[in-house]
């Protein structure tokens, strides 16, 4: 029973036999059927034609498309070459396009896909390189034949892949030089290092190992396994450093990094610079987050803002809108200009918290009575004698130096005789306050009472001198002769009892004496 061919290889028979007809005339040396001498094109052998009918028990080896001399087999359209075949000891070359696109000498297993131009030849000038079409682009280099293998050039004008394993997808001008470096397109790139990587752009330079251009424009790589994600005229210069994007942006030392920005700079190892415009990270492990003209200079420092300057280690500087400098210059320093004032709150709802007001040189604390509750009245002298009972010493911390002193209690004393606030650890300055206030209402308490006692007293004291202004008089006049009961009534015109200076005959007179005299020898009134 006859075995049919599929229509597929039918249509594959047929091509192949108009490939045969056009060959065999443009060559009319030998059979492409058999490869023996034919007397005429139209004349081959009889009885080895391919049938459309008849596939079964054909000889591959001997039955087959092409030809069996060492040299090229062209297709042509319209007499030009579009498709030519050459011969090598391993694998062929297949050339396509302008015809005068080639494989160098000595290259094996090349391949021009098509394009091609006068003047702007496709080619292929190492063993395996691969050009898809495109005009006037090389894969490989010009010598020798096996030195750049395995480039590809896919399209475009100008490109050239001439390393080995070098690839540029397409665009224009574009090189791929280091081995396995690759341009994806764009126009005048350049991956000049192994492994190096320009997806795009313009004018790009990725010329270390394993360095990445993603796009942009007149951005370079220098450093092995740098990135420059985008952006203008970027530089990454050592060692895994990383520029995001934006212009004009530099990162200089291992592992380094600028996102973006305008005219920013990561110099130190390990050093970042977010964004913003003229902003420097100069110490290891600097950061500046954005910002303008804000400098970070030394090892692990911190500058935001406007014109914030961490010149120190572990220096943390914020610095406001103001058109000045704010500095931090000493080690492990927190500075921060707010000319707006500085607010801190520990509640979500910003009931509760800190603030210094604009232009203020003190904490106010968030007191007001609406965000309070479980009010219990102090007793202002029952503070006072507690407080009068802790000890208050001066001291200094261990942190600090001997010679800076301060004064007040042991946080352990305070709690224990107030109960007052989050630990008995840490003294809270509003639970101070209220203690001192506290204390003063139990004082003015105090003094109070003593005010009342005084002016009692002050009475008293002034009843007595009044009395004793009128024995005084009394005694004056009796010892100016007058007779008792003259004197008396003198005394009672006075405005104290006459009876109250009746003593009795000359006892009294004694002790009134007595009186006077222990008067004057105190220094009192005479």
């Amino acid at each position: 029973m006859k075995t049919h061919l599929s229509s597929h290889v039918r249509m594959v028979v047929a091509a192949g036999l108009a490939m045969t007809m056009l060959a065999s005339a443009a060559l009319g040396v030998r059979s492409l059927l058999t490869g023996t001498a034919a007397a005429s094109p139209a004349a081959p052998n009889p009885g080895h034609e391919w049938s459309q009918v008849e596939g079964h028990g054909i000889d591959a080896a001997g039955y087959f498309l092409g030809s069996t001399a060492n040299q090229a087999l062209e297709l042509r359209v319209n007499g030009q070459s579009a498709l030519r075949l050459e011969p090598s000891a391993s694998s062929p070359n297949v050339i396509g396009g302008y015809s005068g696109n080639y494989a160098g000498s000595g290259v094996v297993g090349g391949a021009v896909g098509g394009g091609g131009g006068s003047s702007a030849e496709n080619r292929v000038t190492d063993a395996y390189g691969t050009v898809g079409g495109g005009s006037g682009n090389q894969a490989g280099d010009s010598i020798p034949a096996d030195s750049a293998p395995f480039a590809t050039v896919g399209g475009g004008l100008r490109n050239t892949a001439s390393f080995h394993g070098a690839t540029v997808g397409g665009g224009m001008d574009n090189d791929a030089t280091g081995a396995r470096a690759t341009v994806g397109g764009g126009d005048g790139n350049l991956a000049s290092a192994e492994n190096a990587v320009v997806a795009g752009g313009v004018g790009n330079n990725a010329i270390s190992s394993a360095a990445t251009i993603a796009g942009g424009a007149l951005n370079q790589v220098s450093g092995n396994a740098g990135t420059v994600g985008g952006g203008l005229g970027n530089l990454a210069s050592a060692l895994f450093t990383t520029v995001a994007g934006g212009s004009s942006n530099y990162a200089q030392s291992i592992y380094a990094t600028a996102g973006g920005g305008v005219g920013n700079r990561a110099v130190g190892q390990y050093s970042t610079v977010a964004g913003g415009s003229e902003n420097h990270a100069d110490g290891q492990y600097a950061t500046v987050p954005g910002g303008s003209f804000n400098s970070a200079t030394a090892s692990y420092s911190f500058a935001a803002g406007r014109r914030a300057k961490a010149n120190n280690q572990g220096c943390f500087v914020w610095g406001d809108s103001t058109d000045a400098d704010v500095a931090c210059n000493d080690n492990d320093r927190f500075v921060a200009r707010a000319s707006g004032g500085v607010y801190l709150y520990t509640a979500g709802d910003l009931s509760t918290g800190a603030y210094l007001a604009a232009g203020s040189g003190s904490w106010s604390d968030v007191s007001s009575r609406d965000v309070k509750e479980n009010f219990t009245e102090a007793e202002g002298e029952q503070v006072l004698a507690a407080l009068a009972e802790i000890p208050i010493t001066t001291w200094n911390y261990k942190s600090q130096d001997e010679s800076i002193r301060h004064m007040g209690p042991m946080a352990q004393d305070f709690y224990a005789a107030f109960g007052l606030g989050e630990s008995e650890t840490a003294i809270s300055t509003v639970d101070a306050d209220g203690v001192a206030l506290a204390a003063v209402q139990g004082l003015y308490e105090l003094s109070q009472e003593q005010a009342a006692r005084i002016q009692a007293l002050e009475e008293e004291n002034a009843t007595l001198e009044q009395r004793l202004d009128n024995l005084e008089e009394r005694v004056s006049a009796l010892e100016a002769g007058a007779p008792p009961a003259v004197a008396a009534a003198g005394a009672s015109s006075s405005g104290v009892p006459a009876t109250s200076f009746v003593f009795g005959g000359g006892l009294g007179l004694v002790v009134v004496g007595l009186v006077l005299a222990g008067r004057r020898l105190a220094g009192g009134r005479r």
